[in-house]
């Protein structure tokens, strides 16, 4: 299940990375 992990991740780190939060 790490694969999984990993995955979800990446997906929140890109999210946050393209979300212009600041």
């Amino acid at each position: 299940m790490s694969c999984w992990s990993l995955f979800s991740e990446s997906m929140i780190l890109m999210a946050l990375d393209l979300d212009p939060s600041d």
